[in-house]
């Protein structure tokens, strides 16, 4: 008989919140873990790098991480570990977003100075042995949270940087147990967190409203898909006989189609709601801005275990892409050109483009559903 698993709400907060969970001789409360892991950062023992003046100058002195701020640390993520091990299934998406919160603050405190693989740097003589534990439990949180006997083609929990070696690729504010389209596409982009006064935008129009942000890869999918259909409305555009030439059909497709180096443009979606979709990039000197590699990751196949980023890539090049190395945005691959799409706060119920729904309603009710015949 498996432990029954027992959970503490407290009904007067609206959504209600779990304070404690309890399987066997599992005991988590909410409270102490937040407590603890919220305290990691002030910590008087976490490691850090100062500034320091001597004579003559200044130099750079290292302050080591102390066994109790060790202690306390692995502390807490063996507390989040019990969690994610004994309760996380049985969770509401809510509860499970704020444990995931609880994790993104730990791996703020997490960053310290490790950088062991560079001598030019001072690094705590444990940095080694802590990234690799670090990582590994990282990896093992991935693995409890996915479904029995499937593997997650990408984790939900990425280390805010790589630990165990120097990379270019930079994850910004990557929220835990989000995929990595969601930290972009979610209602305000909750992974996106470059503040506003550091988004240059080409065209500054309709801001206000909570929005959605295309990253560059996102881009590179939505010019791909405009011009295959382009290339559809030209092959229709031939083969019709409606009296509309290919010119007069390709322009009309060119007037309502988004150029990714366009102005700004507005549409009301089927939902009723006015969105304007215009170009940004954030700002290229500000250090949490999200950026991207240039050229191949793995050029010469060698690593042992490629993610699908690097598989992606050693496919395409062996299948003789040209521009495997990376989208070109017309305005150049410098900076991490985007879209934003703000969407206003008030539905347009008038609205002609929005979709009949009662219209459609019974569409598919008269479709009888016919069962092959066994041979």
């Amino acid at each position: 008989m498996d432990t029954p698993i027992i959970r503490v709400e407290d009904w007067d907060a609206k959504p209600p919140v779990t304070i404690k969970y309890i399987c066997g001789d599992n005991e988590l409360e909410l409270e102490t873990v937040w407590a603890a892991v919220n305290g990691l950062s002030s910590h008087s023992g976490r490691g850090k790098v100062e500034l320091v003046r001597v004579v003559g100058g200044c130099d750079v002195h290292l302050k080591e991480c102390s066994q109790d701020f060790w202690d306390g640390f692995w502390d807490c993520m063996a507390k989040l570990l019990d969690y994610f091990a004994d309760f996380f299934v049985q969770d509401n998406a809510a509860m499970q977003s704020m444990w995931f919160h609880l994790l993104d603050v730990l791996q703020e405190a997490a960053v310290l100075p490790h950088d062991f693989w560079d001598p030019g740097r001072p690094s705590c003589t444990h940095g080694e042995r802590f990234a690799r534990e670090y990582e590994r439990t990282l990896c093992l949180i991935n693995e409890i949270i996915s479904p029995n006997g499937f593997r997650a083609a990408e984790p939900r929990v990425r280390p805010k940087k790589k630990l165990l070696e120097p990379s270019s690729v930079k994850l910004g504010g990557f929220k835990a147990g989000l995929k990595p389209w969601q930290q972009f596409m979610y209602s305000k982009a909750p992974g996106f967190d470059v503040p506003e006064e550091e988004r240059i935008y080409n065209y500054l129009e309709g801001t206000d409203g909570p929005g959605q942000y295309l990253p560059m890869g996102a881009l590179a999918i939505v010019e791909r898909h405009t011009a295959r259909a382009r290339a559809l409305t030209s092959k229709v555009a031939q083969r019709s006989s409606d009296g509309h030439s290919e010119v007069e059909m390709l322009s009309k497709f060119d007037q309502h189609s988004h150029k990714v180096d366009g102005k700004p443009f507005t549409y009301t979606s089927i939902s009723g709601r006015k969105k304007t979709a215009q170009t940004l990039y954030p700002n290229p000197g500000f250090e949490k801005a999200p950026r991207r590699y240039l050229g191949l990751g793995d050029p010469s196949c060698i690593e042992p275990q490629p993610n699908l980023s690097l598989l992606d890539e050693s496919v395409g090049f062996h299948r003789g892409f040209r521009d495997i190395e990376g989208y070109g945005h017309p305005d150049g691959t410098l900076k991490f050109h985007m879209m934003a799409v703000h969407s206003s706060s008030s539905v347009d119920r008038d609205t002609k483009s929005a979709v009949d729904r009662q219209k459609y309603s019974k569409l598919f009710d008269n479709w009888a559903i016919v069962e092959e015949k066994s041979k």
